[in-house]
């Protein structure tokens, strides 16, 4: 996270905002026009942890897949560039980073499913560091040299290499992919993971549309502004996302043992950390977004400060979204993720098309939230449903009062003076969190105890399951 935020403040210190708006650009149309992926890695991983199928030969298959999907984003994404009316800069951009699918399809998007499935994220996350390191060194000669977008492109090309040849090297030290194509084997992972593979694109469409849009309805500047508030959601998105992956191979063997009871304890326990974990970060953000923005990308783009307050409130949501949708997976609920992913699809394009004719990047960064709110509601009614539990967000309706609080003293009472309005935010998330009750070394050693669980084939974690504060 530190490498990236370096990147982030050389990239727009040497671009300014119009030209980090061509440079979130590219990598928005990199994000939206990619369907490699289709729900390839989280089927693999749910194969994985039941051992149902034998390991070399799934993830040989699964690899020659990937490899196929990504050459058809690579054409589709250069296509669709070249027809959108881009600068040819942009297009050419565009083109050349699209080389970084096959790099991601063979690495973290086939291969690493194998960390995930043994809950070794470690590996996974020396990887993205190697990337970082290489992405960033190479910023540091294009600036130096004044090399223009494609060059640095190009260095998150070479970043992405770096990143697939990290997880082939580990990857190694679990199983070795055999590289024999099955027709049948191919068509009955594509025929598991084609519903939460659309879903998938739905949700990076509404996830980066709004950048398109913002491209076609106002300007590079606009767009530079925004990316740079979104930016800040998408380096907390890891910490997430390495959370619930963390816990999504036991949610699937505690669904597929018929434990039940189990299941709900770790969903329950998996919602409070995030509660306090997100709803923290929000808080942080919210108070010191000025500030941060000012550090971060310099004093240009310091009216990107809106878009991140209002952008912030969307990272709880996000996360319980990464703990619905990994639960639906692991539950066989693939259509409804489909459904979900479109029905998020519409409302975001909807909203988008109203809020930014008049409120611009805020708009779109509104629209974001009310978007993640809706599909996460609808995703915890439908687990609900299913296992016949509703979760409890109890810790949640105790932690945020206090969190707002915290955030509305150091605002309101101490503006201009950020170390005060520290100190007011540290004390009150820290008494947040003691009225909570909810972090206890059990509970840590049980969410993140890997090897043990995993090998031994333990799904109480630590102690039986309990009752939830």
């Amino acid at each position: 996270m530190l490498l990236a935020l370096g990147a982030l403040m050389v990239l727009t210190r040497y671009l300014g905002v119009g030209g980090v708006g061509d440079y979130v650009l590219v990598t928005s149309l990199l994000a939206l026009l990619n369907f490699s992926d289709m729900g390839l890695l989280m089927i693999t991983v749910r194969e994985l942890s039941s051992g149902d199928e034998e390991p070399a030969g799934l993830l040989g298959n699964v690899l020659l897949l990937r490899i196929g999907t990504a050459l058809a984003s690579m054409a589709l994404v250069s296509t669709a560039t070249v027809l959108l009316g881009y600068s040819p800069e942009v297009t050419a951009a565009v083109v050349v980073g699209s080389v970084s699918y096959l790099f991601i399809a063979v690495g973290s998007g086939s291969l690493g499913a194998m960390f995930l499935a043994n809950l070794r994220m470690e590996y996974q996350v020396l990887a993205n560091v190697v990337q970082s390191i290489v992405f960033i060194s190479l910023v540091g000669v294009v600036v130096a040299f004044g090399m223009g977008l494609v060059a640095l492109v190009l260095a998150y090309d070479a970043g992405a290499l770096a990143n697939a040849l990290v997880v082939i090297a580990f990857s190694r030290r679990f199983v070795v992919p055999r590289l024999r194509l099955n027709p049948g084997a191919c068509m009955r992972i594509l025929a598991a993971s084609l519903p939460a593979g659309i879903n998938t694109i739905a949700w990076i469409l509404y996830t980066r549309v709004d950048m398109v849009m913002l491209s076609k309805m106002k300007d590079a500047e606009a767009v530079g502004l925004y990316g740079v508030a979104y930016r800040f959601v998408d380096l907390a998105w890891p910490v997430g996302f390495f959370f619930v992956g963390s816990v999504y191979p036991l949610i699937a063997q505690h669904f597929r043992s018929g434990d039940h009871e189990g299941l709900n304890w770790l969903l329950q326990r998996s919602a409070d950390v995030i509660s306090l974990l997100a709803i923290g970060l929000a808080t942080v953000l919210i108070v010191f977004a000025e500030p941060i923005v000012r550090i971060v990308a310099s004093g240009e783009f310091v009216p990107a400060a809106s878009a991140l307050r209002i952008l912030a409130l969307a990272i709880p949501v996000m996360w319980f979204g990464m703990l619905g949708a990994n639960t639906l997976l692991a539950l066989g609920r693939q259509m409804a993720l489909l459904w979900l992913g479109l029905i998020g699809l519409g409302v975001n394009v909807g909203l988008n098309l109203v809020l930014i004719p008049r409120f611009s990047y805020d708009g779109s960064a509104a629209a974001t939230v009310a978007t993640e709110l809706v599909g996460v509601v609808a995703m915890f009614f439908i687990i609900a449903r299913q296992l016949g539990h509703l979760m409890s967000f109890q810790v949640a309706a105790r932690f945020v009062p206090v969190a707002l609080a915290a955030g509305a003293v150091a605002l309101l009472l101490f503006a201009d003076m950020v170390l005060a309005q520290a100190a007011i935010v540290l004390c009150g998330l820290a008494v947040g969190v003691a009225l909570t009750r909810v972090i206890s070394a059990q509970d840590v050693r049980a969410l993140f105890a890997r090897r043990a669980a995993a090998e031994a084939g333990d799904f109480s974690l630590v102690g039986e399951p309990e009752a939830s504060n």
